[in-house]
C-alpha cells in the first residue's frame, strides 16, 4: 500500500511544483519498492521528455515569428496532454497497476 502511494507520488509531484526533484528524490530514498523505482523512472522519463518538447517549441516560436499562432497551440496541447496523462498516471498506479506514458523519450533506463 506505502509503495503504490509513493508511486503515484512520483507522478502527482509535478502539480506539487517539484516535476524532476520529486520523482528524484522518490526513487533514491524509495527504490527499494519495485514499483517506486518503476514509476519514478517513468515519471523522470516523462519530464525529461516534456522539457525538451517544450524547448523545440519554444525554439521554434521564437525562430519562426509568422507562425508563432502554431507553437502557441501545439505548446498548449502539450501542456494540456501533460495534465490529463499526469492524472491517468496517479489514477492508475493508486489502484496498483503499472503506468508508461506514451510517445516519450526513455532517456532512463
Amino acid at each position: 500500500m506505502l509503495g503504490n502511494a509513493l508511486a503515484a507520488l512520483c507522478h502527482f509531484a509535478w502539480f506539487l511544483g517539484f516535476p524532476v526533484l520529486g520523482p528524484l528524490f522518490l526513487w533514491l530514498f524509495f527504490g527499494r519498492y519495485a514499483q517506486v523505482h518503476a514509476q519514478a523512472n517513468e515519471a523522470l522519463n516523462f519530464q525529461i521528455s516534456l522539457l525538451i518538447f517544450e524547448g523545440i517549441m519554444a525554439l521554434l516560436y521564437h525562430c519562426a515569428p509568422f507562425l508563432q499562432p502554431v507553437w502557441l497551440s501545439c505548446g498548449f496541447i502539450v501542456a494540456l496532454a501533460a495534465v490529463i496523462l499526469t492524472i491517468i498516471a496517479c489514477v492508475t498506479v493508486l489502484s496498483g497497476k503499472p503506468y508508461r506514458y506514451p510517445y516519450i523519450i526513455r532517456l532512463i533506463p
